[in-house]
């Protein structure tokens, strides 16, 4: 599905956000195919890192960060010169993100443990 403008997608969204908040009928996945990915292309992120190498990838899925307990993935790298400059949590669409408070800190242990510290000074 193809966005000209995200005013377009997030009117799309919004068209079924009653929908996607109060249903598991759209999960993680499917929210960063149908809403995340055209996002950032909009805004002119290479995320499908067509024509790209390895080393010259804007934008890494499941990118690996090792903290105490193990390796992590997080759901998108955005990168410069081959390192993150920030990261991208997806959550399911009923996942309140602005009051669960697990997925703010795990999104900051991603950017702690990666040492992208720019966000904390």
């Amino acid at each position: 599905m193809g966005y000209e403008t995200i005013a377009d997608l997030v009117n799309i969204f919004n068209m079924n956000v009653d929908v996607h908040k109060n249903s598991n009928e759209k999960n993680e996945s499917e929210t960063r195919k149908s809403y995340i990915d055209p996002m950032f292309e909009l805004m002119g992120w290479n995320v499908s890192n067509q024509d790209l190498q390895v080393h010259e990838r804007e934008v890494t899925a499941e990118y690996s960060v090792k903290d105490k307990t193990g390796e992590k993935k997080a759901d998108y790298s955005f990168n410069s010169e081959g390192k993150p400059m920030f990261f991208v949590e997806a959550k399911d669409p009923y996942v309140n993100i602005e009051e669960n408070k697990q997925a703010a800190f795990q999104l900051r242990s991603y950017c702690w443990n990666a040492n992208v510290r720019h966000w904390f000074s």
